[in-house]
């Protein structure tokens, strides 16, 4: 059997739209990203899905003013939610284990969301059709 795994964002008394994203499977996390952070948000930031003992610098710096919160347990390896603030620009991601992304941004009227990219690679045997 399949599932889908996505994620809703909508909190409080929130600014902006309700966004949706869909995550890749964490055997398709990278490395590293390269991520754009639009202009004109009012706030943007970025979670990065990863086990608590991956190094993630951020422009080769390390992550400063995170949130760090735990996310759980798969398949035995428990994962943390690490949310940062960005402002505007191009960013680079870097890891020493893979770890997953979503960047996310919004304003009076609008938001933006969007997940880093898959590694695109096979992680099954697609069945034969009869």
């Amino acid at each position: 059997s399949q599932i889908l795994i996505s994620q809703g964002y909508v909190s409080g008394d929130a600014i902006g739209d309700p966004s949706l994203t869909v995550f890749p499977p964490v055997d398709q996390f990278r490395t590293e990203y390269v991520i754009p952070v639009p202009p004109s948000w009012t706030s943007n930031h970025v979670v990065i899905a990863a086990r608590p003992s991956t190094e993630i610098t951020l422009n080769k710096n390390p992550l400063v003013g995170c949130k760090i919160e735990p996310i759980g347990v798969l398949e035995g390896v428990t994962y943390e939610a690490r949310t940062c603030p960005l402002t505007m620009g191009a960013y680079y991601l870097s890891g020493s284990e893979p770890f997953g992304i979503a960047v996310y941004g919004y304003g009076s009227a609008g938001s933006y969301a969007y997940v880093g990219g898959a590694d695109v690679k096979p992680i099954y045997k697609v069945p034969e059709l009869k």
